[in-house]
């Protein structure tokens, strides 16, 4: 007990100042803060499994592993109702023209896929019943648009001055493509 003593005499001297009184406080509070927390943690984390003794539970499981999956749950539904709602989804997605981009996109790869796509022609995909029929069809316009033009020249006078005015038309279109021809 003498030994006490002397260390109280010792410190006794030291703990009448007021600044060494407040630094071992904010210290002892410090130190007492973090021991805490690191408690807290540890207890809440570890042990990942029981320890078990003779049968007997020792060290129960932490509590974040022993309700992870009731953790698990409520956190899934406290962001898919609170942070995460429909509206915010749907603003991001219109909002920023992300659908509009995305189906920019889906056209354009549509239609480049069927500008590449060779389709067999119109005739060789009729079935053959109809196609002799729609074949002489397109000979008979043929030839009444090969006659159409007999008809227009009836005569050789006519002609001439169909003839005249197509040239005179295309000599303007000649010097007007030449006025707006870049250099």
């Amino acid at each position: 007990m003498e030994i006490l003593a002397d260390i109280h005499d010792l410190i006794a001297p030291l703990l009448k100042n007021i600044w060494l009184q407040m630094g071992l406080l904010v210290a002892f509070a410090t130190i007492h803060g973090y021991v805490g927390a690191w408690l807290a943690v540890r207890m809440l984390f570890r042990p990942r499994r029981p320890i078990k003794i003779l049968g007997l539970t020792v060290f129960p499981q932490g509590m974040i592993p022993r309700n992870r999956d009731r953790l698990a749950a409520a956190i899934g539904k406290a962001v898919g109702e609170e942070l995460v709602t429909s509206d915010t989804i749907l603003e991001h997605l219109i909002g920023r023209e992300f659908l509009k981009r995305k189906l920019d996109a889906i056209v354009a790869e549509y239609t480049a896929t069927l500008l590449e796509t060779n389709y067999p022609s119109l005739i060789e995909a009729l079935p053959t019943s109809v196609r002799i029929p729609v074949l002489d069809a397109i000979s008979g316009l043929q030839v009444k648009l090969a006659e159409q033009p007999l008809e227009w020249m009836t005569s050789l006078a006519d002609a001439s001055r169909k003839f005249s005015m197509l040239r005179q038309r295309t000599g303007s279109l000649t010097s007007l493509q030449y006025a707006l021809r870049p250099d």
